[in-house]
This record gives C-alpha cells, structure tokens and sequence, in this order.
C-alpha cells in the first residue's frame, strides 16, 4: 500500500493549475508570445514588459494629471514603494499592463478622443474580464459614444480571437492527459 499524501505535499509544477482556468481566451492569444521562450526567459521578458509598461503608465499619469517636475517624480517614485507593485512582479501578473490601457483610455477620454477610449476599454475588457464595469461608469457619466465604440470594438475583437484561435475545445494530447495534479 502507497503512502497517503495530502493535497500540500503533491509535487505540482507551477504551470500545471488546480484551480480552474479564468483566464479570457484574447489573454492567452496575447501571452502565447511568451511561452515560445524557456521559462527564465519568459518570465524576464515578461518582467521586462511589465516595467515598461509602469514607467509608460507613470509618464503619462505625471503629465496628465500629476504635478509637474520634481514633485511628480517624486510621486512617482513612492508609487513604486507601494507593495502590490513589488507583488506584480515576484508573481508576474497582469495587472500593470491592465493599469496602462485604463490609463491611456482616461487620456483619451480627457481629450474627447471616443473611439480611441472605447477601443483602449474594449482591448483591457478583452485580455481581462473584471474591465467590464467600466462600462458601467460610461453608462452612468452618459458617455454613448465611448460606449457604442467600446461594444464595437468588443465585438471586432471576439471575432479577431475566433478567427486566431477557432471557436471548438481542444482537447489535451495523449501524452498531457493524467498529468495535472
């Protein structure tokens, strides 16, 4: 008789998920790039995509809306000390890719620029789910033109990621079948 173990002490490489897949289907087109490198290098390249798009972010933030010259880089610098920063990127997250899109939708949003805002919220509403109800705040501000551009631009989208990656369930290789945790 083997010996029990409990759910803990299951060797379980970190790729292999036991809790379910919610991830969007444009979010793994997007991060498809990645996994042609090895693991060291996906997650550098990665990290460096990430802190480009926080100092893209950052840049933009300070010029918009921030304070100019020193005071806002100083301000700048203290957002990079806050915690959750440092979190995104020990665990390679998503969510400062996310920041940039919001914050080039509110730019463009501040410039009357529709079309462009709608699309930049339909983009973030594609790779992440949760960026949705921000639909919700265009309705309440009455902003129909961001909003009919944001659908459209929606709906172009589904149908860019249907057309790369096929609307059937693939099923997993002989080989992969049994091996999640």
């Amino acid at each position: 008789m083997g010996r029990r173990q409990s759910w803990f002490t299951i060797p379980c490489p970190p790729w292999e998920r036991v809790e379910p897949q919610l991830d969007t289907p444009a979010w793994l087109l997007f991060f498809e790039l990645f996994t042609l490198l090895e693991p060291p290098g996906a997650y550098r390249a990665w990290a460096a995509f990430n802190l480009l798009c926080l100092g893209a972010a950052l840049v933009i933030l300070i010029r918009e809306i921030g304070p100019s010259g020193a005071p806002g880089w100083t301000l700048a610098a203290l957002m990079l000390l806050y915690p959750p920063i440092a979190i995104n990127f020990w665990f390679a997250e998503s969510e400062i890719v996310l920041l940039l899109i919001f914050v080039l939708a509110l730019t463009a949003l501040r410039r009357e620029h529709h079309g462009v805002a709608g699309a930049m919220l339909a983009a973030a509403a594609l790779l992440r789910a949760y960026p949705l109800g921000m639909l919700g705040h265009l309705v309440a501000r009455r902003g129909w033109r961001t909003c009919g551009y944001f659908i459209g631009a929606s709906i172009l989208g589904c149908a860019a990621v249907v057309g790369c990656a096929g609307s059937r369930r693939r099923q997993a290789s002989p080989a992969s079948r049994g091996a999640h945790c």
